[in-house]
């Protein structure tokens, strides 16, 4: 729990920092599944991350995946400190790999989370890194491991339920209404809407935030309004 010497604001943001860090550099220098890991301990005034990644293959089609914790302030959109998970040692090993680091990383970050009205959330990041068609059935499955790496180990909770749950079939996610379509080879970012002939993704983009009993998917780039219905549809039936 956190200390009765840090209840106020800056007392338990340096208390957080204080833990954070000696844990995270036990991380580093354990012998676990995750010494292969790379955390980076940051403090940013904004909602950019930098988070770093692993290469996976996907039907084909490569892509970019990373996890970061973050914790932040209801009420306050600036992030309070970002740990980036990442790059993983081995696409085979990197549920196994990630479910270790959040769940020892979550162990420490709890109480202030839960002491001071702050929120630890999970970010989740797909990146197509290579321009052409993708495999959606291969991204369905890659978001699946994701939203499955993402839980908190059933023993920390009295009724043993997941941190986060994997999707409900039953229950659509929660999907910005926003699709833009992003082209920066001018050194400069066009949006427009996206019409129904997009047929392929190229070099999409998508965020998942999981954040208490919610999964939420913040940013959709390069992707068409049906092939996005079609991996939600994909991502209901494997889960």
């Amino acid at each position: 729990m956190v200390p009765a010497s840090s209840t106020g604001q800056d007392g338990c943001f340096e208390w957080f920092l204080g833990e954070g860090a000696r844990e995270l550099e036990m991380l580093q220098k354990s012998v676990s599944p995750v010494q292969n890991a790379v955390f980076v301990q940051r403090i940013s005034p904004t909602s950019e991350s930098s988070a770093g990644s692993v290469t996976v293959e996907m039907g084909g089609s490569k892509a970019a995946c990373s996890i970061t914790l973050q914790l932040v302030e209801e009420g306050n959109p600036s992030i309070v400190i970002t740990v980036d998970c990442g790059p993983l040692a081995s696409n085979k090993a990197l549920g196994r790999q990630v479910q270790e680091i959040l769940s020892k990383v979550s162990l420490r970050f709890e109480d202030p989370a839960v002491e001071k009205g702050w929120v630890l959330q999970y970010l989740v990041s797909l990146s197509l890194v290579i321009s052409g068609s993708s495999n959606i059935p291969a991204l369905a499955t890659a978001f699946k491991e994701c939203f499955k790496t993402a839980t908190r180990p059933a023993d920390l909770y009295a009724d043993q339920s997941l941190r986060v749950p994997i999707l409900d079939p039953s229950t659509a996610p929660l999907l910005a209404s926003r699709f833009m379509y992003v082209s920066s080879s001018s050194g400069t970012i066009q949006v427009r809407n996206p019409t129904a002939a997009q047929s392929k993704i190229s070099v999409g983009y998508m965020d998942v935030v999981m954040q208490g009993e919610s999964i939420y998917f913040l940013d959709a780039y390069n992707i068409s309004t049906d092939m996005m219905k079609g991996f939600l549809q994909l991502l209901k039936q494997s889960a």
